[in-house]
């Protein structure tokens, strides 16, 4: 850097004047950088490392060390040269904070979110702004590892951290909690928010006093601080209050092994009621259902002495099917390649047109087997059918393979719950895809109501489902597996389904939920759909519907939905469009495989749209059909329309950013930075090119172009020049003019 102005703020973070703070470290500082721009690693460091020999107390010196070796991607040494600094000075907010960026990399999000929470205990003014993007980071990084509920309470942190951020849809925050929250793979558990318990009536004066202190250090932020409070008050009798909330705060903070006992505990203490039910739900979310007991999966090879002919074998069988080459082990990019065949329990059936086989209908694979240069062999499981496999591979490759004892080789470990819960169906080519989607639904559905029932489960103290019903006891635990199974999208179970597997358990139905009881925002998300929505008031069921559709509840916003299209003047009062309710419950039929409802709640939508709707709104709603059509439609018939759609709006300036984004959200371009130019976007357009090729209409124009109609305007292809736009490279931009010689063309999006 050039130098430092000796009356401003020093750049250590003290808050004094550089000139009495570090300017007797400035030469040290300065030189380290000259040589850092010059590529000059190792001696800029070396030039720190003499200051810090001669001031080891200076934080600028330490400061700049550590942001080296961070931005050289040696995070060890950068946290070593942190943690010894704060031995000397603990409370320096810059060190702590780097450290926690540090540890981040090194140890994972657990490690970071401590740190994090030491930081902000250190943070004043502007400091916490700062914290805001780190918590931020940690957030996405628990998101990734499937931690919901602590990537939820570190956003939120972020969100109070700085309050003055945009929240609307578009910042990088809203767009991951909303892809979060939307995910059918996250639980509805995980999605809603849990408070922390108030201060229970009745506890003595003391416990109540360090109860309330807990209570303020975690919304302060000390999460671990108020763990700890909150583990002594429960061994000082606090209740399961105190339990409760120390277990979500190890939730919070990544700690899924110490919440589980807390949690619990929690669990016990209060009762068979709602609140015991859904944090009981949580528990065993986070809680391995089944015992470590584990068998070992093997890999058995024999040499090959005839490959051609084992191969040959193998392809004749009705009940083995090629499924090409690939790897030996797929996670070993330097593994040879071998031909894989999958070896199933019946023949292989030929799919007649119209037929809708179930989950038993199918073969089930037995074990897969492979062929490569010069060895062949199986993969399995190592329990009591292993000789049955092994006596059935070489019936089929003897004399291709000798018959020998194979070698063996363990390539991993599985549980046999898992295994009993999994069984591999093959699904022969031919079936639609929707049809495919149903047969998944009702085998899971199948899987859980005949083998789960009767596997032995942590959840039920080492018992059965089963046995634990007919021992009682454990009604708040099967109400909880039992809602949990409910909320699963994938199950696609009706209320009436989840009721029949109810009382197979000897449990009754869930209650309903009274609003004018139990307010709304005390309601778990989970019970949404037993919310009696007609006792709502007009503004609590946009709160209902908002919800439920921003968190991804399917029949929640279908009830919704449904009262709000029945009640014009509460859709007026609300500012909710009609379309907009045809197109949630078209979404939601697309998601369950319905396509001809799907299809004619679109036709709906579309006939409720005003007359004079704007271009762009017309477009926008055009591809909101053309995205749910590719949920349950064949490509051939919906990429037509997408083409017809393309070719209305391309000219058209109101709706040509419209249809960008529009085809950004279905995937089929790409958009990135230009290099020169990072406020500019570059668009990719060769996964609608291949798109367009493979199932787009089939009329082209004299000039060649692939069209709707057959007129020179035709529809736009990445290689198309249509009414004076270019397209070099694959790079398009809809309503874009020919750039000039020598010019790429942009797109350019404010605010991105």
């Amino acid at each position: 850097m050039a130098g430092f102005d000796p009356y401003s703020p020093c750049p250590c973070g003290s808050g004094e004047k550089f000139k009495w703070c570090c300017q007797k470290v400035e030469s040290y500082v300065e030189k380290a950088d000259r040589l850092y721009e010059g590529n000059q690693i190792e001696a800029a460091l070396d030039a720190l490392a003499e200051g810090l020999r001669k001031h080891p107390e200076n934080a600028l010196l330490v400061l700049r060390k550590a942001s080296i070796e961070l931005r050289e991607d040696r995070v060890a040494s950068a946290a070593e040269t942190l943690r010894t600094y704060l031995v000397i000075r603990p409370h320096h907010f810059q060190s702590r904070m780097l450290l926690a960026r540090a540890v981040l990399d090194l140890e994972g999000p657990v490690s970071a979110s401590a740190h994090l929470q030491n930081a902000l205990g250190l943070a004043e003014g502007d400091d916490r702004i700062r914290l805001a993007g780190l918590y931020d980071t940690v957030a996405y990084i628990f998101g990734r590892m499937g931690n919901v509920l602590a990537a939820f309470r570190h956003f939120e942190q972020a969100r109070q951290l700085e309050p003055n951020e945009p929240r609307e849809d578009g910042s990088p925050r809203t767009n991951v909690i909303r892809d979060l929250m939307t995910s059918p793979e996250i639980p509805i558990y995980a999605k809603s928010e849990y408070r922390l318990s108030p201060t229970p009536d009745g506890l003595p004066t003391d416990l109540a006093s360090r109860f309330d202190e807990a209570l303020s250090w975690a919304e302060s932020g000390s999460w671990n601080v108020a763990a700890s409070a909150f583990e002594a008050l429960s061994a000082d009798g606090a209740g399961s209050a105190a339990d409760r909330n120390l277990g979500l705060l190890r939730v919070w903070v990544g700690d899924t092994k110490g919440a589980i006992p807390a949690l619990r505990r929690a669990v016990s203490g209060m009762g068979e009621t709602i609140e015991a039910v859904d944090l009981e739900a949580l528990r065993q979310l986070l809680e391995p259902e089944w015992s470590p007991q584990t068998l070992d999966e093997v890999q058995l090879t024999w040499p090959l002495r005839n490959r051609e002919a084992l191969l040959d074998k193998l392809r004749s069988q009705a009940d083995v099917v090629d499924e090409g080459p690939g790897p030996i082990d797929p996670g070993d990019e330097k593994s040879p390649e071998v031909q894989h065949f999958l070896v199933l329990d019946r023949p292989n059936p030929k799919p007649a047109p119209g037929w809708e086989p179930n989950g038993a209908d199918l073969p089930r694979v037995v074990f897969t087997a492979f062929v490569g240069k010069d060895i062949a062999g199986i993969n399995t499981v190592d329990d009591k059918d292993l000789s049955l496999h092994i006596d059935r591979f070489t019936a089929l490759a003897v004399p291709a393979v000798p018959p020998a004892h194979p070698k063996t080789k363990i390539i991993g470990r599985t549980n046999r719950a898992q295994i009993d819960l999994s069984p591999r169906r093959y699904i022969p080519d031919g079936l639609e895809d929707l049809v495919v989607e149903r047969i998944q639904r009702a085998e899971s559905s199948r899987l859980i109501s005949e083998v789960w029932t009767k596997l032995e489960s942590n959840h039920f103290d080492g018992k059965s489902p089963l046995e634990a019903s007919k021992r009682g006891g454990s009604r708040t635990a099967l109400r909880a597996a039992a809602m949990i199974f409910e909320s699963s999208y994938d199950l696609g179970w009706s209320r009436e389904r989840a009721d029949e597997f109810r009382k197979s358990l000897g449990l009754e139905p869930e209650p309903t939920i009274d609003p004018t009881v139990i307010p709304l925002r005390e309601v778990n998300l989970v019970r949404y759909s037993y919310v009696e929505i007609d006792k709502l008031t007009t503004r609590e069921l946009l709160e209902y519907y908002l919800t439920a559709r921003t968190r991804g509840l399917r029949a929640a916003t279908a009830a919704a939905c449904a009262r709000l299209i029945d009640d014009a003047g509460a859709r007026e009062e609300l500012g909710v469009p009609l379309s907009r309710l045809y197109a949630d419950l078209a979404g939601i039929a697309a998601a369950e495989g319905d396509r001809s409802r799907s299809l004619e709640l679109l036709a709906s939508g579309r006939a409720s749209l005003p007359s004079d709707a704007s271009i762009s709104s017309t477009m926008a709603w055009e591809i909101l059909e053309i995205r749910l059509k590719s949920r349950v439609m064949d490509p051939t018939e919906w990429v037509p329309d997408l083409a017809t759609v393309i070719e209305r709006y391309q000219d058209d300036p109101e709706a040509s950013q419209g249809l960008i984004l529009g085809l950004v959200g279905l995937g089929l371009i790409h958009m990135t930075p230009e290099p020169d130019s990072p406020d500019r976007m570059l668009v990719d357009t060769r996964p609608l090119r291949a798109l367009l090729t493979k199932y787009g209409p089939r009329i082209t124009t004299s000039s060649g172009v692939l069209g709707v109609s057959a007129t020179k305007s035709g529809v736009w292809t990445p290689d198309s020049e249509t009414s004076g736009k270019t397209t070099p490279g694959g790079i398009w931009t809809p309503g874009s003019t020919k750039p000039a010689e020598g010019e790429k063309p942009k797109l350019y999006i404010p605010g991105r």
